[in-house]
């Protein structure tokens, strides 16, 4: 619960000789080279040297995909790792969010609600901060639209995208504790 979630696992790629090559779990060291990911499970993956391509493959999605939205604790914002299940950009207007009900708007600028973080793909390390953060203003002062949290210059509704293979995280407000359903209909 809460905010920048560890992992439920944690995995490593062996290549020294003190372990047969290949995966393992971090802790126990067990093989973990035949676990199967899910498909509908999400996967950081955290890299300390070089940029890497990782290469995923399997069927376009054809029907509306949905992802559940949730504050898990009463007055705790919560994390929520969301992505863009298809193989081409789907604008901010596009991606349903707001019209679904599942990312509350900000209606005033000092206090604002649920926030849609996205990340470089170039970037490496551990714990990255998020390239652009945004938000979903109903402030009559401000203007209806998606807004960069960074530069408040006019709505980005259709000049940003969430990207294909590409992580977010929709972080949340504190509140009740809520789930709702945010189904992201097929771009073509």
């Amino acid at each position: 619960m809460g905010v920048n979630q560890a992992g439920a696992g944690v995995h490593i790629y062996n290549t020294s000789s003190l372990l047969p090559v290949g995966w393992h779990n971090n802790g126990t060291f067990a093989s973990t080279g035949d676990l199967p990911i899910a498909p509908d499970v999400f996967v950081n993956v955290r890299n300390m040297g070089s940029q890497k391509s990782l290469v995923l493959t399997g069927r376009v999605p054809i029907r509306t995909c949905a992802t559940t939205l949730a504050t898990l604790a009463a007055n705790t914002p919560q994390d929520n790792i969301v992505g863009n299940p298809f193989p081409i950009p789907v604008s901010l207007q596009d991606s349903n969010l707001i019209q679904s009900g599942a990312f509350t708007p900000t209606s005033d600028i000092d206090s604002p609600k649920d926030l849609l973080m996205l990340f470089k793909s170039d970037q490496v390390g551990h714990n990255i901060q998020p390239s652009h953060i945004y938000f979903y203003s109903t402030d009559p002062e401000l203007g209806t639209g998606w807004f960069n949290l960074g530069n408040m210059d006019g709505p980005v509704d259709h000049t940003e995208y969430l990207l294909p293979g590409r992580g977010a995280i929709v972080r949340k407000a504190g509140g009740t504790i809520h789930a709702q359903v945010w189904p992201v209909p097929h771009p073509y």
